[in-house]
């Protein structure tokens, strides 16, 4: 990066409050379809969902739960829209820095772009806005390839980091693992 590049301001956190906008405004009132109602359910009981139980997302929705807002569904959708909004400042993030050599317009451009597109998608909208486990596991799979991407630690340090949060993925959706084994990768 050129030395005047690395004091401009990164789009992601603006990014991540136009996405969280986005998705609380989709965000289901009440119970939805699909896993939503069992997932909900197992999460305000702090009880077992379907295989493979989800414990991360259980004990995230039922601190969601805990919010003096709406509905308890309502208040388990805003985890879900919270976790899109990071996996979309993430994208972000990732862009601006895959598009370093890029000049400033165009890099901001592509930055907001990405995650625009992810945030349009009709799979990523429908799992960010009800109390769905897909959220978390593309939260914290952008989260492991931006610890590894992202920051100014040495490089065993940052595949330290990648590792653990790999980990996390355990406690997460099935999907996330082998995500997060092609960011180790």
């Amino acid at each position: 990066m050129r030395p005047h590049e690395e004091s401009e301001a990164s789009i992601a956190p603006w990014v991540a409050l136009g996405a969280g906008g986005w998705f609380v405004l989709g965000a289901g009132s009440t119970v939805t379809d699909r896993d939503a109602g069992e997932l909900s359910t197992a999460a305000f009981h702090l009880d077992v969902a379907h295989p493979t139980g989800f414990p991360l997302d259980m004990a995230l929705f039922r601190l969601g739960a805990l919010l003096p807002a709406g509905d308890v569904a309502f208040r388990m959708d805003l985890v879900v829209a919270l976790w899109s909004a990071l996996a979309c400042a993430l994208v972000a993030a990732l862009t601006e820095r895959l598009a370093g050599g890029v000049a400033a317009p165009w890099r901001r451009l592509l930055a907001l772009l990405a995650p625009v597109a992810l945030a349009c998608s009709a799979t990523v909208l429908r799992a960010s806005t009800a109390a769905e486990v897909y959220a978390s596991a593309l939260g914290v799979s952008l989260v492991a390839l931006a610890a590894r991407e992202l920051g100014d630690a040495s490089d065993a340090q940052r595949t330290r980091l990648t590792g653990l949060i790999a980990g996390v993925t355990l406690a997460l959706h099935t999907s996330a693992r082998p995500a997060a084994a092609l960011v180790l990768v």
